[in-house]
């Protein structure tokens, strides 16, 4: 065990859905639950993409993006993760996100180092996760000028990385415990492996039940919480391909000339797009979830104003309906761009793909969006009916909200 957990890995670059799934990570770090974000924004990355100070990003998709074409490059997307037990975290001062941001700039150069990346050429985002027990950092990073993709890194470099984080870490902390333990020998100098193991194994036994805790939540860390993202899983093959072609076989159809709007088209290319709205949502657990999930925080909105179960049951149906038309109005969009695009050059299959990825990708972002709304919307409602409000006041309440465009997209 340790006072200080470090793991790095990769998704193989030469996977086919690696590009969606590290433009999927980046979101997942950048907006799950426990995230701390940043001041007045809905997510909390931070780092650097290019030369200059590091900063907190405008937007998620900024750096989602950067990483999914650095993947299509070929370049390798590293995932790190830097956790401490939470007392530890509070000893070191690593209690609000500015704390954490100086702690990953003074030590991002040891990553750098150890993975063979020139400081010049290392670009790198960061998400703090506050959680009870273990507060980590995730760190995605990246060589800019990589030429060759690598499809493996020895074990012994994300180890080397620990030491090295614990050696500079906590070089006053060891070199206190070398002189209580041994008051006749000299100062410690330069700290050795054998003495980063010793120290290690001095905290484990002042510290059983805190670091067994900790160490059971790390072991269990990639399956549980890495590919938690309801974008994980969407983008094998057998999922796919079968979406791809009914999208471009829905483009082939739109008529070449008039306006492009779901209502507006021909009865058997909406056939179509409804044939693929099920589709998506057959396929994609994710996505029936966020679908869900709008639904419910829309019926929460309804709930606030009652309602018989009869006009509550017909209620959510209708909802289930509006979100589908959602889905097929995104479809429509996403149709109309690839009409406008395909004018000038025709698509190859890795476009193909890579425009269906997109579009499952932005329906996650904005039903996860329009969720969000909604809460808000909801909590601002329950305040208001805890008060006395007569019905008149609930009416002018409900119209307020639906002006502010609850019952729109």
């Amino acid at each position: 065990m340790s006072v200080l957990l470090y793991k790095q890995r990769f998704r193989q670059p030469n996977y086919k859905d690696t590009p969606a799934c590290n433009y999927a990570h980046v979101r997942y770090i950048a907006r799950r639950r426990g995230v701390v974000k940043n001041e007045g924004m809905d997510h909390g990355l931070f780092g650097k993409l290019g030369p200059g100070e590091m900063k907190q990003f405008d937007t998620w998709k900024e750096v989602a993006s950067h990483v999914y074409y650095l993947s299509k490059e070929g370049k390798n997307i590293y995932r790190s993760i830097i956790s401490f037990e939470r007392s530890t975290a509070r000893e070191l001062d690593l209690i609000q996100q500015k704390d954490w941001r100086q702690y990953i700039e003074a030590h991002i150069a040891t990553l750098a180092e150890k993975n063979g990346i020139k400081i010049q050429d290392l670009g790198f985002a960061c998400a703090v996760h506050d959680e009870r027990h273990h507060p980590h950092l995730h760190v995605v990073f990246w060589d800019k000028s990589q030429k060759v993709s690598k499809n493996f890194v020895h074990e012994s470099i994300p180890n080397s990385i620990r030491k090295q984080l614990i050696k500079d870490t906590f070089a006053s902390r060891i070199r206190e415990y070398y002189t209580e333990k041994d008051a006749a020998r000299d100062a410690v100098r330069e700290i050795t492996d054998k003495e980063v193991a010793e120290f290690e194994q001095y905290i484990k036994e002042i510290r059983p039940k805190e670091y067994e805790r900790i160490k059971g939540w790390f072991e269990a860390f990639d399956e549980d919480a890495i590919y938690a993202d309801p974008v994980y899983g969407v983008f094998s093959d057998k999922a796919m391909l079968p979406l791809v072609k009914m999208l471009f076989e829905i483009k082939d159809m739109i008529p070449k000339d008039g306006r492009i709007a779901y209502k507006l088209l021909p009865e058997e290319v909406k056939a179509k797009i409804d044939e693929l709205v099920i589709a998506l949502l057959k396929s994609n657990a994710g996505l029936r979830r966020a679908v869900n999930r709008y639904v419910e925080s829309k019926m929460n909105l309804v709930k606030l104003y009652g309602g018989s179960k009869k006009y509550l049951s017909g209620k959510r149906k209708e909802l289930q309906k509006e979100a589908e038309r959602l889905i097929a109005n995104r479809i429509t969009r996403t149709i109309k761009a690839l009409c406008q695009k395909e004018r000038s050059n025709r698509f190859t299959e890795e476009e193909r793909r890579y425009h269906t990825e997109q579009l499952i990708v932005e329906l996650l972002e904005m039903f996860s969006r329009l969720s969000y709304g909604n809460d808000r919307r909801f909590e601002d409602g329950q305040k208001a009916m805890s008060t006395e409000l007569s019905k008149l006041a609930r009416k002018e309440k409900y119209l307020e909200l639906k002006d502010k465009g609850w019952e729109r997209e």
